[in-house]
């Protein structure tokens, strides 16, 4: 993995999500964020876009800014924002969204 977006809609947010994601040990997301290893050119860029607070949070919005910011990670295209990211057609390279809705009623 060479950066990710998750979702930090509260403070908290980005420790719990580095922790859930497996990139530290429990308990060990606040030290790792402390360190600089999730800031662009750390170990495992986190939110390079800023993150979800930092848009505001905008409901229904969010996760295609989210797949916006990975895709251009994985372009090349990020500018002062750019994490060092493998190459698009890497096998290690992946970004995944999951989207669904409900179906109508009958």
């Amino acid at each position: 993995m060479s950066v990710a977006e998750v979702h930090d809609a509260t403070a908290m947010g980005e420790i719990m999500q580095i922790e859930n994601l497996g990139f530290c040990a429990f308990g060990e997301g606040g030290p790792t964020s402390a360190r600089g290893d999730t800031r662009i050119g750390g170990r495992i860029p986190v939110n390079p876009s800023g993150g979800l607070e930092s848009k505001g949070h905008p409901i229904g919005a969010t996760g295609l800014g989210q797949i916006f910011e990975l895709v251009t990670q994985l372009r090349g295209e990020a500018g002062p924002r750019q994490s060092k990211v493998r190459a698009w057609r890497s096998p290690r390279t992946a970004a995944a969204s999951t989207a669904s809705r409900k179906p109508p009623a009958a």
